[in-house]
């Protein structure tokens, strides 16, 4: 069997020698090798992802999928009674991302709270990736934590250096987010482009609003939007709205595009939301067909499929 020799630092070995418990540090060596030839080269289609991170789909989550045409559903239960749905949600979400982003892969994220619940619970990996911001401003001062500039700088510290955080107003977002952007339709496709984000309903008074600034904000509530998803406005009767002057720093993926990315076999566009208020903003997304993906709740699965009159 051939072998390699292995390097570590003084430091590392010392604490080794001095460490309690044995290491061997040939088992380690080999299981970090493994995982990493799976994550460069393994093929990762649609069904595959979905299939090798979760269960097979439940009842519920199959009507939702077939209700709205999804690649997939995610909607698990509590792990206790009083668990906040927005750390369920994290959860199916945190393990979305385990298990999709790949070596050499791109992913766009969006900011918010359920997001920021995600990123936190991610683990280290020894992976590089391309990982880009959706949103406006270069920083949120009443929240800076959930802005999306924060946690993709947080995320891309969470894995290697070979990673790059893109932040909001990069140059080349556009080239890279716009459709039909980097990727080819492959013979045997692969999911190498990841979209995901929450969405959050519109308050005039939110942070967020006073981001996007007084005439957006306007705009919107002259329009009398509901919410929106990675920067894509709704209106009461489910028209998409984007008020973005030319100019702004922004990084927006449009709602034409969005729709376009969630027919493509080699993109993930993943909605992470859940929550009975919010019930009616992920049925106006879903409707839209920005996204081939729900990582949500299982109330808030059956609460869609009530709304639609589904049957079981």
């Amino acid at each position: 069997m051939p072998r390699l020799n292995i390097y570590i630092p003084d430091d590392l070995d010392l604490e080794l020698r001095s460490h309690p418990i044995e290491i061997n540090v040939s088992q380690v060596c080999a299981a970090a090798l493994r995982a990493e030839i799976a994550a460069a080269t393994q093929e990762r289609g649609l069904a595959w992802l979905f299939s090798s991170a979760f269960h097979g789909p439940s009842e519920i989550e199959q009507a939702v999928m077939q209700r709205f045409k999804l690649a997939r559903c995610v909607a698990p239960p509590r792990y206790y009674r009083d668990e906040p749905t927005r750390d369920v949600v994290a959860r199916a979400a945190t393990r979305f991302l385990e298990r999709t982003c790949a070596e050499g892969g791109s992913l766009a994220m969006g900011g918010g709270l359920q997001m920021w619940s995600t990123v936190r619970m991610l683990t280290q990996r020894n992976i590089g990736m391309s990982i880009w911001a959706i949103g406006a401003g270069e920083v949120d001062h009443e929240i800076p934590h959930v802005h999306p500039n924060a946690l993709v700088t947080l995320m891309s510290l969470f894995y290697s250096e070979r990673s790059k955080a893109m932040l909001v107003g990069a140059p080349d977002f556009d080239r890279s987010w716009r459709y039909p952007a980097v990727f080819p339709q492959a013979e045997r496709p692969q999911v190498r482009r990841v979209v995901i984000g929450s969405c959050s309903m519109f308050d005039a008074d939110s942070p967020y609003a006073r981001l996007l600034g007084d005439d957006i904000t306007s705009f919107l509530e002259q329009e009398h939007v509901t919410g929106d998803f990675l920067g894509v406005f709704f209106t009461p009767d489910g028209k998409p709205v984007e008020p973005y002057p030319p100019g702004m720093t922004i990084s927006h993926i449009a709602a034409g595009d969005l729709f376009a990315f969630s027919r493509r076999e080699d993109t993930v566009v993943a909605l992470a939301a859940g929550g009975e208020g919010k019930v009616r903003l992920i049925r106006q997304v879903l409707e839209a067909g920005l996204c081939n993906a729900l990582l949500t709740d299982i109330a808030t699965a059956n609460e869609l499929l009530r709304q639609t009159s589904v049957p079981l």
